[in-house]
């Protein structure tokens, strides 16, 4: 068994933790039909370590096009790979990964820190900015 079995078995001790602490705070009720909202909130936590996935096989991050890969630790690692995600941490070492990858959906970035984020041609994001400066005014 060795590593990969206590990986495993941490993995589960910190699963069933997030679900007790959800559960407490009225957060979810049900785990299984609101894994969309914990990777939303997680999102929301981590909206400035975004990456998207490259056709090099790498990803980029959305702040500075810095190249990232998955962890081998990760679940992740060994799936295919999933378009946009969320990261905690990055290691260096041969390469610059990221640790704690969570995948989101891309939509959520613009309506999570809008301040942030703002996706479309150049032509759309100058137009909606002149829109919002009339709102606004």
């Amino acid at each position: 068994m060795g590593r990969n079995h206590s990986i495993i078995v941490e993995g589960l001790k910190q699963y069933q933790q997030l679900i007790i602490l959800c559960v407490h705070i009225n957060i979810l009720n049900n785990f299984d039909e609101n894994v969309e909202v914990l990777c939303k909130c997680i999102a929301a936590g981590f909206f400035s370590n975004a990456a998207r996935f490259h056709p090099s096989g790498a990803y980029s991050t959305i702040r500075d096009d810095h190249p990232l890969h998955i962890h081998p630790t990760s679940v992740l690692f060994t799936e295919q790979p999933p378009k946009w995600v969320v990261f905690n941490e990055v290691v260096q070492t041969t390469k610059d990964f990221m640790r704690d990858v969570t995948v989101i959906n891309p939509d959520w970035l613009c309506e999570l820190a809008p301040e942030f984020y703002q996706f479309g041609t150049e032509r759309e994001v100058a137009a909606a900015k002149r829109s919002k400066l009339a709102v606004d005014s």
